[in-house]
């Protein structure tokens, strides 16, 4: 039978060597906040051709509207095409500073078209209206007012006086009322980008993005909780049943790190950012790597109760070697699946498939090499001191059942 307990301490060594340079990129700001944490406009539009598909044309444009500040990103709607077709879906994101909208909009639409970058169509639009509207004229200085006026323009009037608007002024002091005159309407013609090129346009406040990030660490927080009163609760009728709730927790937070700390290294190289769809994979990832665990202890409970063995450890070996052949291949039924959504599933949700890619691998490892390694461990108490002369087999008897 193989023998995976006696490299305990060698599994544990290789997932510290994998979280530390993941944990250091954190500590030095890798994870990139992305617009659902920062607030901000996403734009994704459809380049006019193939050589208006350059990122570095789309900053300078944006530049010239007075957002140098925008990121901007390639990539493409994912349906696997190649050549002219493929041509088709090429897209551009652009992640804006503010809430654009308005003449904001326009005005970014306006640079983008000017540039040659994006498809366009021309409208007339009819501005300001004739209908006349009952107002008080704005009088500075002693002259009275009568008559018509039209604001816009301050103008001297014959008496010295200056007033707002265009009017004849007669009479002595006191400020006059009148007919104020909006201005007359205007047809204006103007380019703005057609609905069909535009793929999406998301605007978010940031009150939004620090609440999404208070829920997500309150729901991992309740997550862990009830894992740790789930499992010590199912696991009740073996020694020291609270074991097991914590090293599975150890194990979900090694998978969170690793991911994280991956994320946070892409993004120092490759400016990756994280959104809302990273922590529905950081959730989805904590639930597949307690299921795995899991599964593991269960079998460890079991064997237990048969006191089949009367050392803990040789308890926790058999019981991984009957599940590491279902673990491993539960495992990469899921990993072929995202990776193929990898793939083909598009820009828009690449990184949350590889956020999952990451943990489901990282939980499985977890859940097999670590959980029940660390449960050994503890139950031999080997933090404090190893015996010169035990073997890395050496262990504890096992525990009487309850």
């Amino acid at each position: 039978m193989i023998d995976l307990v006696s490299k305990r301490f060698l599994f544990l060594l290789v997932s510290v060597v994998i979280i530390i340079p993941g944990v250091i990129a954190i500590a030095l700001g890798g994870l990139k906040p992305g617009l659902d944490f920062t607030g901000g406009t996403r734009w994704t539009v459809k380049p006019l051709n193939q050589e208006a598909f350059n990122t570095e044309k789309f900053k300078s444009a944006l530049a010239q509207a007075g957002y140098a500040d925008a990121l901007v990103k390639s990539g493409t709607l994912g349906s696997g095409a190649t050549g002219e077709n493929q041509e088709a879906n090429n897209t551009i994101t652009m992640d804006l500073p503010g809430q654009i909208q308005g003449d904001e909009r326009i005005n970014v639409e306006k640079a983008l078209i000017d540039a040659k970058l994006v498809p366009f169509i021309t409208e007339t639009v009819t501005l300001g209206s004739t209908a006349p509207v009952t107002g008080t004229a704005t009088v500075t200085g002693t002259a009275a007012v009568t008559g018509t006026v039209s604001p816009g323009a301050a103008v001297t009037a014959t008496s010295g006086t200056a007033i707002t608007g265009t009017t004849t002024v007669t009479g002595t002091a006191g400020a006059g009322t009148g007919t104020t005159q909006p201005p007359p309407a205007q047809t204006v013609t103007r380019q703005r980008i057609p609905e069909s090129s535009i793929i999406d346009f998301l605007a978010i406040g940031p009150t939004v993005g620090r609440e999404l990030i208070s829920r997500a660490f309150l729901a991992i927080g309740l997550a862990a909780t009830a894992i740790l009163i789930y499992l010590t609760i199912v696991f009740r009728k073996v020694p020291n049943a609270f074991r097991y709730g914590v090293c599975a927790i150890i194990a979900l937070l090694h998978d969170v790190l690793i991911v994280v700390g991956i994320f946070a290294i892409l993004g120092m190289l490759l400016g990756v950012e994280i959104d809302a769809l990273f922590i529905t994979a950081m959730l989805t990832v904590i639930g597949f790597s307690v299921h795995d665990t899991i599964v593991v202890f269960d079998r460890v409970r079991e064997n237990i109760l048969k006191r089949r063995f009367e050392r803990f450890a040789d308890v926790v070996n058999y019981s991984l070697v009957q599940t590491l052949a279902r673990s491993i291949n539960t495992s990469i039924t899921v990993i072929l699946t995202l990776f193929a959504l990898y793939l083909f599933g598009g820009a828009s949700i690449r990184n949350f498939v590889l956020a999952l890619l990451i943990g489901i691998i990282s939980g499985t490892y977890s859940s097999i090499f670590n959980a029940s390694m660390l449960l050994v461990i503890w139950e031999n108490r080997e933090w404090r001191c190893r015996r010169a002369d035990a073997g890395p087999a050496a262990t504890s008897p096992r525990p009487a059942a309850r």
